[in-house]
C-alpha cells in the first residue's frame, strides 16, 4: 500500500531527563494547554503518545515510561523522534541520569533544546545550569553552542509557548523528503493485552496511511486493524505519518520497538511473520541462555535472594522495567524474576507466588478485591506503583530489607586487664583498670589482644570491691563477668567497651 502524503508531516518530540525533573509534568502540561477540554477530557487510557495544534502547526510528543524505553526502541533499530527535549531541573542541575539522557540523544543524532525546568522555584540558578552544561559539553547557544535552551515552568506554563516555537523552527531546519509513493509502515511504541479487546497496541505510523481494516504485520504479531483510534480514544478511518494510533485486531501483543508494515493480504502477514519467528527463536534462544547464565551467577554468589514476580500494563514498561532491573547489581543480594507478564494481577499470579516465596510487583495494573483478599489469605505481599522511578526505587527498597544490618560501634571506654579470676557456668570473671572513659553494667566489648579482636561479648555482671555496680569511671578498678565468643581472656589484653546499634544499609 502506498501513502499520498505530500507535506511535510508532523515532528515527533521525545522528552528525556533525571527522573525527577518535571518529564511528566512538562508532558503534561503541554497536553492539557494544547488540547481542547472536551476533547482532553474523553481520554481514558494511557497510549504512549498525543498529538498538540501550535500556531497551526501539528507536534506529536512521545509520552514513554522514560529513556529506558526510548533506548530500546533504538536498539531494535525503530526510528521513533525527529526532536528532543532534555529536561534540566533549575533548581537542581545536572546529574548521572541527564548526562545518560543526553547520550540517548547523541547517539540518536537528534537535534534537540535543552529546558531548563522550575525557574519558579526560589533557588532556581540558571546561570549555574548552563555552566554545568558546558562543563559536560553541551554547549548552548549562549555560550557560543548550537543548542537552543529555555527557561520554562512546567507548573505555571511559563516559557511553554516560546518552547513550542522553538520546536517548530528547528523541524523547519531538517529537510525532510516529501512523501510521495511509500509503503505504509510504524513502529510499536506500546502493547498491552486489553481485557475487553484482546492484544491492543499504540502504533506511531512513520511513513504512508495506516487505515482501518488494513492487513498489518507488526515483527511477530500479525492480524487485521478492526479498531484505529486517535490518542483522544476517538475512533477514525485513517492516520498519517507521525500520528500515534491505539489498534486492535492483533492476534498476539506486539513487542515495543517492532516496526510494522501494510501487506497486501493476511496470507503474506502469516508468511512473513513465521520467517521473523523462526530467526527471533535462535536469537532468542542465544540472548536466554547468556542471561541465564548472568543471572545464574549473580544469584549463586548472592546470599540473599529476592525472588519477584512481574506484572505491568504494557510491554514497554516490562521491557524498560526489566532492563534497569537487571542493572541492578549487589555482591550481597540478588534479584530473580521469576515470572513477568503484560496484564492485570490474577489469582494465578498469587498462586505462583506463594509456591515461589516470591513477592508480586506491579506497575500501572490492577488488583481486583478478590484477588487481593486470596492474596492476603495466602500470605502473598503484592505492591503497585505508577512512576516507572518509583517502581525501580521500591525495588531497590525490598533489595535494601535483605541486606544484614551494619553494626556501629561508639566507643565508651578502655580497660586494662589485670587479672583472670574463675571460670563461671556461662562466663569468665575478669578484673581490671579503666584506663579512659567508663564501663557500664550490660555493655558490649571486645577482647584485644596485640591490636587485634580476639574475643567479643558483654559484660554481663560488674562489680567495685564486692559490691554491685552500674557504672564504673575512669580510674578505677572493677571486676567484670565477660561472656562472648572467641578466645579466652588473658591478663595484659584490652577491653575495649562499646555501645553498640544496628544501621540499616541500602543499595
Amino acid at each position: 500500500m502506498t501513502g499520498e502524503t505530500t507535506q511535510k508531516r508532523p515532528p515527533v518530540v521525545v522528552v528525556l531527563g533525571h527522573v525527577d525533573h518535571g518529564k511528566t509534568t512538562l508532558l503534561d502540561y503541554i497536553r492539557k494547554s494544547n488540547v481542547a477540554e472536551k476533547e482532553s477530557g474523553g481520554i481514558t487510557q494511557h497510549i504512549g503518545a498525543y498529538q498538540i495544534e501550535h500556531n497551526g502547526k501539528m507536534l506529536t510528543f512521545l509520552d514513554t515510561p522514560g529513556h529506558e524505553a526510548f533506548s530500546e526502541m533504538r536498539r531494535r533499530g525503530a526510528h521513533v523522534a525527529d526532536i528532543a527535549i532534555l529536561v534540566v531541573a533549575a533548581d537542581e542541575g545536572i546529574k548521572p541520569q541527564t548526562l545518560e539522557a543526553a547520550r540517548h540523544i547523541e547517539n540518536a543524532k537528534l537535534p534537540f533544546v535543552v529546558a531548563l525546568n522550575r525557574i519558579d522555584k526560589p533557588n532556581a540558578d540558571s546561570p549555574r545550569i548552563k555552566k554545568q552544561l558546558s562543563e559536560n559539553n553541551i554547549l548552548i547557544e549562549e555560550w557560543g553552542g548550537k543548542v537552543p535552551a529555555l527557561e520554562v515552568s512546567a507548573k505555571t506554563g511559563k516559557g511553554i509557548p516560546e518552547l513550542l516555537d522553538m520546536l517548530l523552527l528547528l523541524w523547519d531546519l531538517e529537510e525532510i523528503p516529501a512523501e510521495t509513493g511509500l509503503s505504509t509502515q510504524g513502529v510499536v511504541i506500546e502493547s498491552r493485552l486489553d481485557p475487553r479487546r484482546g492484544p491492543s497496541a499504540t502504533i506511531l505510523v512513520t511513513s504512508g496511511v495506516l487505515k482501518k481494516n488494513d492487513a498489518l504485520i507488526c515483527g511477530e504479531a500479525i492480524g487485521k486493524i478492526r479498531i484505529l483510534e486517535d490518542f483522544k480514544g476517538v475512533e477514525i478511518a485513517q492516520a498519517t505519518a507521525s500520528t500515534p494510533v491505539l489498534v486492535t485486531g492483533m492476534e498476539t501483543v506486539p513487542v515495543l520497538g517492532d516496526t510494522c508494515e501494510v501487506v497486501a493480504n493476511a496470507e503474506e502477514a502469516i508468511r512473513r511473520s513465521e520467517a521473523l519467528v523462526e530467526k527471533r527463536k535462535e536469537e532468542q534462544k542465544a540472548a536466554d541462555a547468556l542471561l541465564q547464565a548472568a543471572s545464574a551467577g549473580v544469584v549463586a554468589a548472592s546470599k540473599h535472594i529476592l525472588p519477584i514476580i512481574l506484572k505491568t500494563d504494557t510491554k514497554g514498561s516490562e521491557e524498560a522495567i526489566i532492563e534497569a532491573l537487571l542493572r541492578m547489581t549487589h555482591d550481597e543480594v540478588a534479584l530473580k524474576i521469576i515470572e513477568h507478564s503484560v496484564g492485570d494481577i490474577t489469582e494465578a499470579d498469587v498462586k505462583s507466588a506463594e509456591s515461589t516465596r516470591a513477592a508480586i510487583m506491579g506497575f500501572r495494573v490492577t488488583l481486583p478485591r478478590a484477588v487481593e483478599q486470596y492474596a492476603r489469605v495466602r500470605g502473598v505481599r503484592v505492591v503497585i506503583l505508577e512512576l516507572i522511578y518509583e517502581f525501580i526505587e521500591g525495588v531497590r527498597k525490598e533489595l535494601s530489607l535483605l541486606l544484614p544490618a551494619e553494626i556501629v560501634k561508639t566507643q565508651m571506654g578502655k580497660v586494662s586487664l589485670l587479672a583472670i579470676f574463675k571460670r563461671e557456668k556461662d562466663g569468665i570473671i575478669i578484673g581490671g583498670r579503666i584506663t579512659s572513659g567508663k564501663v557500664v553494667r550490660g555493655a558490649w566489648c571486645d577482647i584485644v589482644r596485640n591490636g587485634a579482636i580476639v574475643s567479643e561479648g558483654k559484660i554481663r555482671e560488674l562489680k567495685i570491691a564486692k559490691d554491685d555496680a552500674s557504672e564504673a569511671k575512669e580510674g578505677q578498678e572493677c571486676g567484670m563477668l565477660y561472656v562472648g565468643k572467641g578466645e579466652v581472656p588473658q591478663v595484659g589484653d584490652a577491653v575495649e567497651v562499646y555501645e553498640r546499634f544496628e544501621k540499616r544499609r541500602e543499595l
